[in-house]
């Protein structure tokens, strides 16, 4: 079941936006500004800053590469489990361990760890710029309504 959608934020008189809203890419601050512009940092149109955090949203090139990066998660285990049952077979034959397998297990498993890593550290990177930004605002009151 998708989740429902999040509401947008309150728009000013003049269709600009009321309240502060960091943009998706840079994290600036895109409040007095249209919908319809651009960031004045890096470009992006604002529109998809104020949909909410679905993954459709998101910048495109971001959403493949987290796709190709679950790929290669996906592709790591099902080389790593049937790796790991042969090995185990052959141990139990054979009574020692053969080492090929052994060394695909590694690096399937190796692999998926980098990835899962590196994901983790995308995902949560611009999370916590948006949370530095809203941190500071509010510091500086630039977060309350004048």
């Amino acid at each position: 079941m998708a989740a429902p959608p999040e509401a947008s934020p309150p728009l000013g008189p003049d269709g600009a936006l009321a309240a502060d809203v960091p943009c998706r890419r840079c994290a600036y601050n895109l409040r007095g500004l249209r919908p319809e512009r651009r960031c004045p940092e890096c470009g992006t149109p604002i529109g998809r800053s104020i949909v909410g955090d679905l993954l459709e949203y998101c910048d495109p090139d971001w959403v493949a590469r987290l796709a190709r990066g679950a790929t290669i998660v996906l592709w790591s285990f099902l080389i790593g489990l049937p790796a790991a049952i042969l090995d185990d077979i052959l141990t139990h034959v054979a009574g020692r361990a053969i080492t090929i397998t052994v060394a695909i297990l590694m690096i399937a498993m190796g692999s998926a760890f980098i990835v899962l890593a590196v994901m983790f550290v995308r995902l949560t990177y611009r999370f916590r710029k948006a949370l530095r930004l809203k941190a500071t605002l509010a510091r500086t009151h630039w977060s309350t309504p004048i």
